[in-house]
């Protein structure tokens, strides 16, 4: 995806950097009813605000922000994995920094079923590509081909779900068991395989050099929307957009919301001294034995 910016007609545009996604517009009314049937447009994500069941606010600077509706995304790769998958397009998630692709099995559809479901897509990944189900052997392979009459040169291997253990090494891969490499512009990758024992080494996006289980699956490629680190806000209200809410120092509020509330501009004093829940100075004595 390209990275837009703009002229600097206000402040706030002069620092804004935007990252060209897919859009949410382009999600029609036929589009969005259709996704709805299938399973993959859900409820709306609910928002809590920072409350606890009692109405507590136990997490600071959360409030506000746009609605969102919620993809049902198969991260674990249940299905399509007998035949090959088309992608029919590249979607935006609200809730992740990556892209989705919408898939197709192209085998289930010649027979009439509408089966679609979402994957989180890989950088380079585009619409009319052909992705093999990690299940289909080398038999199956050419006769699926001639049956489904797929050009060969849509084929790609992005995208493409299988273990750890055949995956040739020096290998991107992301979305590990499901659960791991998932944010965008990351990767892993396959140092060594030790089938004795059953384990691969993998290199994790920290750097950090692991091992896990061979059979454990991952995705190969790396996680769309690789230059989301270059987008800048521009603006304090992408922020509350986002369902970020300010951060106010404790000093400058009342005593009654903030141990440190309280003080007057240049008095250099305590004001009322900082407290714990239960009215016991909480700075400045022993607070164990």
């Amino acid at each position: 995806m390209s990275i837009k910016r703009y002229k600097p007609v206000t402040p706030s545009l002069r620092n804004m950097i935007k990252i060209v996604k897919p859009s949410s517009k382009d999600l029609t009314k036929e589009k969005r009813r259709e996704l709805k049937n299938l399973g993959l447009l859900k409820h709306r994500v609910l928002k809590h605000s920072g409350r606890n069941h009692s109405g507590k606010i136990t997490v600071r600077h959360q409030g506000g922000g746009h609605k969102r509706l919620y993809r049902e995304v198969d991260s674990k790769r249940i299905y399509g994995n007998y035949s090959y998958n088309i992608v029919e397009r590249i979607d935006y998630d609200p809730s992740k920094s990556g892209f989705l692709a919408l898939l197709k099995c192209l085998k289930e559809s010649k027979m009439g079923n509408t089966k679609k479901w979402y994957i989180l897509a890989p950088s380079g990944l585009k619409s009319g590509d052909i992705i093999k189900g990690y299940k289909v052997n080398s038999i199956d392979e050419n006769n699926l081909i001639s049956e489904l009459n797929i050009n060969s040169n849509q084929i790609t291997n992005l995208g493409e779900s299988k273990p750890l253990k055949e995956m040739i090494l020096g290998t991107n891969f992301y979305n590990l068991d499901g659960k791991y490499i998932k944010s965008a512009g990351t990767s892993g990758i396959v140092l060594k395989h030790d089938e004795e024992l059953g384990l691969s080494t993998i290199k994790l996006p920290s750097g950090k050099i692991t091992t896990v289980k061979s059979s454990l699956t991952a995705t190969i490629g790396i996680v769309s929307n690789i230059d989301n680190y270059k987008q800048k806000k521009g603006k304090a209200g992408v922020n509350r957009w986002l369902g970020i809410r300010p951060t106010v120092r404790g000093e400058a509020m009342n005593p009654v919301d903030h141990p440190h509330g309280g003080k007057s501009h240049g008095s250099g004093g305590l004001g009322n001294p900082a407290k714990n829940k239960w009215g016991k100075l909480a700075k400045w004595v022993k607070t164990a034995s």
